[in-house]
């Protein structure tokens, strides 16, 4: 039965975030004593978000700054939720064609705000984008990328359920 839980909340317009996303969400659902909940960006309650023992916010790059889903749910919740995140443990993902630098500080700059408790610096995920066509593509990420992101997964679950994060 689980005892705790971990939220995903993500945006993903090409397909890569959410297969890391999913990839991550197998890798803590190995936890049986953590309850796993994936939930796009725009749909999500955040409202409820603080009844999470840990969080993940990932979203792709998209023209130097994160997706336009995970900035309207940032500037929705952050200041009704600036005292109720504090010290919760978290772990910020960003999916990038080739840099990504923009994205990461301005995750960064908003999750410090809530005084989050980060268990990892954030997980930037480099895709290595080379043409218009591959930027407009769907896209998923490389085996290897994904087995990171199941591993990071099993271990944010396995630190949550053994009290470490």
């Amino acid at each position: 039965m689980p005892s705790r839980q971990l939220w995903i909340v993500y945006d993903s317009n090409t397909g890569a975030t959410e297969s890391w996303v999913h990839a991550f969400k197998g890798g803590a659902s190995a936890c049986d004593k953590v309850w796993v909940n994936v939930i796009k960006a725009n749909e999500v309650d955040w409202m409820r978000l603080p009844t999470a023992d840990g969080v993940v916010f990932a979203c792709p790059e998209l023209l130097g700054s994160m997706s336009g889903g995970m900035k309207l749910f940032f500037d929705r919740a952050y200041y009704p939720l600036i005292e109720r995140m504090q010290g919760k443990a978290t772990l910020a993902v960003v999916v990038a064609g080739n840099d990504g630098a923009m994205t990461v500080k301005q995750m960064e700059k908003i999750l410090t705000g809530w005084r989050v408790k980060w268990i990892a610096p954030i997980h930037l995920v480099k895709q290595g984008i080379s043409s218009v066509d591959d930027l407009l593509a769907k896209k998923t990420l490389s085996p290897h990328q994904l087995e990171d992101a199941r591993n990071v997964g099993q271990l944010f679950a396995e630190g949550l359920a053994a009290g470490i994060f």
